[in-house]
Parts: C-alpha cells; sequence; structure tokens
C-alpha cells in the first residue's frame, strides 16, 4: 500500500487532502482512502487468474461495465470516480476507484438488533430488477449493451452462461464428492428429468451480479443505495445469484426465516424442485467458505432430503449462528429440520 500514490491520485481527480488509507481488503486488493472530499475505495485486481495486475485491464473495464449497465437501467450504484485501464499511473497498475456507498449492511444491521425484514425485501427487489434487464448474449457484462457476441463453445464459459456447462460441471463435481451410487443416480436422474426448466432459466439471457453476498448490498434506511463487487457479473441465468445468496443466507442468518422476506421482495419464490437441483449443482466450495457442515456428499444428500425450505436452508448444529439481535418481525423462528 502506497501512500504518496493516493497522495498524488487525491491530487489528479481533485478528491481533496488525503486524510488516511487503510488495506480493508487482499486478493483483490481493496484499500480505504479517506480525504477532505469524502471517502473512497480503490479496488486493484490481484488474484492469480487475473495474470500480472500491471497488465489486465480488463477486471476494470468489466466492473466499470457493470455499473454502467445497472445506472442506465435506473438502479442505484456506486459512484465510479476513476475507471484506470493503464498502468501510466501512480499505483502503476489498472484500478477502480469507487465513492464510498452511504448506508449499512444486513450483517450490520443484524448486529444493531434491527428488523432486517425490510432490507430482505429491499434487497429481493434490487435483484428482481437486475434479473429483468434482457441482452442479447450470455457472457460478461462489460457495458450497459452487455456482450456483444456469444462466448465461444470451444473456449472457455462460465456455468452461468450455458445451461449445457453447468450440467456437465455438476456431473464432474457429482463423481469427485464420491457420493453414495444410489444418490449418484438420483441425481443423474433430477438432470435429466428437469433438464427443460434448467434450459429455460437461461432464455433470454439476463443480467445478473455472478457472484451474489449478503453482505454486498447498502441500505439507507430500507432502500439500497447499490450493490459491491460486480467484478462476475454476467448475462445469463440469474437463478446463481439467489442460490448463491441462499448458502451465505443459511449460515449467517441462521435461525430466522430469512427467505420469506427476500423471495417476497423478489416477486416470486423459485420453484422449490429446480431451486434445490441448482444447489446440488454448486462446488463444494460455495458450501464450505459459508461454513456449511460437512463433506461435499453429505451436504448433497442433506439438500436431496429437504421437502422445505426450512429443511434446505438447514446448515446443521454446528453451522454459524445468527449475529446477535438478528431478526425478522412477523417470521417465526425458523423451525428445527
Amino acid at each position: 500500500m502506497n501512500r504518496d500514490a493516493y497522495v498524488r491520485i487525491a491530487q489528479q481527480h481533485s478528491l481533496g487532502r488525503l486524510v488516511a488509507v487503510q488495506r480493508v481488503k487482499w486478493g483483490n486488493d481493496l484499500d480505504r482512502i479517506v480525504t477532505a472530499g469524502g471517502t473512497f475505495y480503490c479496488k486493484t485486481y490481484t488474484k492469480p487468474w487475473y495474470g500480472r495486475p500491471e497488465e489486465n485491464a480488463f477486471p476494470v473495464l468489466h466492473e466499470a461495465g457493470a455499473y454502467a449497465a445497472l445506472k442506465a437501467h435506473g438502479l442505484p450504484t456506486p459512484d465510479v470516480v476513476v475507471a484506470e485501464r493503464g498502468s501510466a499511473n501512480p499505483l502503476g497498475r489498472p484500478y477502480l476507484l469507487l465513492r464510498e456507498l452511504e448506508g449499512t449492511t444486513i450483517k450490520q444491521a443484524c448486529s444493531m438488533g434491527l428488523d432486517i425484514a425490510p432490507l430482505l425485501r429491499a434487497a429481493g427487489r434490487y435483484l428482481g430488477r437486475m434479473h429483468r434487464i434482457v441482452f442479447r448474449y450470455p457472457g460478461y457484462v462489460c457495458s450497459e449493451h452487455g456482450p456483444t457476441e456469444e462466448p465461444s463453445q470451444h473456449g472457455w464459459r462460465h456455468t452461468h452462461w450455458a445451461s449445457e456447462v453447468l450440467v456437465e460441471a455438476a456431473k464432474d463435481r457429482w463423481n469427485e464428492a464420491g457420493v453414495p451410487p444410489w444418490l449418484h443416480d438420483a441425481l443423474l436422474d433430477l438432470l435429466e428429468t428437469n433438464r427443460e426448466a434448467i434450459d429455460a432459466d437461461y432464455r433470454p439471457p439476463r443480467m445478473l451480479h455472478g457472484d451474489c453476498h449478503v453482505d454486498q448490498f447498502f441500505f439507507d434506511g430500507c432502500e439500497v443505495t447499490g450493490v459491491v463487487d460486480m467484478e462476475v457479473a454476467s448475462s445469463g441465468a440469474p437463478i446463481g445469484d439467489l442460490v448463491k445468496f441462499s448458502i451465505e443466507a443459511a449460515s449467517s442468518l441462521a435461525n430466522i426465516e430469512w427467505w420469506t422476506p427476500f423471495f417476497d421482495g423478489y416477486g416470486q419464490t423459485p420453484e422449490f424442485g429446480t431451486f434445490k437441483l441448482r444447489m446440488m449443482c454448486c462446488e463444494y466450495a460455495e458450501f464450505e467458505c459459508q461454513n456449511w457442515a460437512g463433506a461435499h456428499a453429505e451436504i448433497l444428500e442433506r439438500i436431496f432430503r429437504a421437502n422445505c425450505w426450512a429443511q434446505l436452508f438447514a446448515c446443521s448444529s454446528v453451522a454459524m449462528a445468527a449475529p446477535s439481535g438478528a431478526r425478522v418481525d412477523g417470521a417465526s423462528p425458523r423451525p428445527s429440520a
């Protein structure tokens, strides 16, 4: 972290005198910058798959383009101050500079003992609006116009973009998980019988966040002021956002019926069987990083046996408890699975 570089960036972009700089996240690197003109966040893309950070401008183009697409459709977004795609700058690499979003997150509201139901509804409404943005092609969203051509079937494609990619990835994941033969056969049968429903979610391609976490939404009162970390934003199957959000909420908002206001805000409750299958198509890392208990095969069996939303989102007795004070007014405590 180079304080002198931020002094020069603040001067170049008329942000005011630099007051403080703090590294808040590594890989990707995220620095909080406080100046006389406000608070900003500078993001540089240092994850291994991006290559040399001083050379790779694509993630800056991608994330800035995703915010432009949301803004063009009337959705509140962070203010993009600078989307620097070159390396001839004080940091010596491409970077994205955003003005700090006003408001609190769902987990912060939990810690304050606030009713989070209105926030969950608002997050659901925001995603619903995002998912109604239709593009001509699947792929990464790098501008307000979306992808300009169909991704090559001979190159790498994300599971968000094509149902056949998701299906083949799911089969590979189940083989690696070592699920018992009876469950493996049952999962393959589910893929076959639900293939039409899976395919339908990809048509037409719609905008999705791509890596949708609970605390990426910021709220002023009960209204979303913006969503962050759009670096995987795609045109494709929006159910991926609902699944990702739900896997995290199942652990971080455990013991409360969070899904009722969330789906209510979204405007519809997903079809249970299809949603359950999409969860079972996820890679193990999606569950592991959110503290779902058990090996991959055990998690898959637990999801397979679930008969209702409460059972589906029951991680286990050793899952993370809800943050202290968390509540959803008017909702019953989550029943035992």
